[in-house]
């Protein structure tokens, strides 16, 4: 096998006696696949602080990178998903189509969100609106920067007029906030 016999016996002694470095290598890596079967979706960056920060290890991201890759330890975080540009991501069709003309009242409600700062605080303004005459049929102030509690209030109380109008036809309403923010409360 053209093995020197010395050669052998040194690589038999290293299996036995393995050095310090290949020992605290083995004790990382039992360490850094503990925390990986826990947190399957972090990466190598997280893990170094998580050490640090609840074990008082201290390891460099490139060490646990370079051990990650040893041990054959991938993140399994959530990719984003590839749009092109001029692909379609809305769920509900536009009903209206540029038509912003109502015939009856409540055909066609409109509502929308507006932020702006006032001595030093953030405040969120959400309206809803009446396109047959233009009327603020509801409007809530918040704030709480992101708060959906707005738009569910206002569409509560818009809910609620249209039940005491005890009207049959249909309602349109048209808002930019599902497609951006209704995301963010199922998730």
């Amino acid at each position: 096998m053209d093995i020197n016999r010395s050669g052998y016996y040194k690589w038999k002694q290293r299996q036995i006696d393995k050095p310090k470095w290949i020992k605290r290598r083995e004790d990382n890596l039992k360490l850094i696949q503990e925390i990986h079967e826990k947190h399957k979706s972090h990466g190598y960056r997280w893990i170094s602080a998580f050490l640090e920060r609840k074990h008082g290890i201290i390891l460099k991201p490139n060490y646990v990178h370079i051990c990650c890759k040893y041990a054959g330890i991938k993140s399994q975080a959530a990719r984003i998903k590839y749009r092109k540009p001029k692909e379609q991501k809305l769920q509900y069709p536009n009903l209206i189509g540029g038509a912003w003309c109502a015939s009856k009242p409540y055909e066609i409600i409109v509502s929308d969100m507006t932020m702006f700062w006032y001595k030093g605080m953030h405040y969120e303004l959400t309206l809803y609106l009446d396109t047959f005459n233009n009327e603020i049929l509801s409007y809530k102030l918040s704030s709480r920067e992101g708060d959906p509690r707005t738009y569910h209030d206002g569409l509560k109380e818009i809910i609620r007029l249209i039940k005491k109008e005890q009207t049959d036809q249909v309602t349109i309403l048209h808002t930019d906030w599902i497609k951006n923010k209704a995301k963010k409360l199922v998730a």
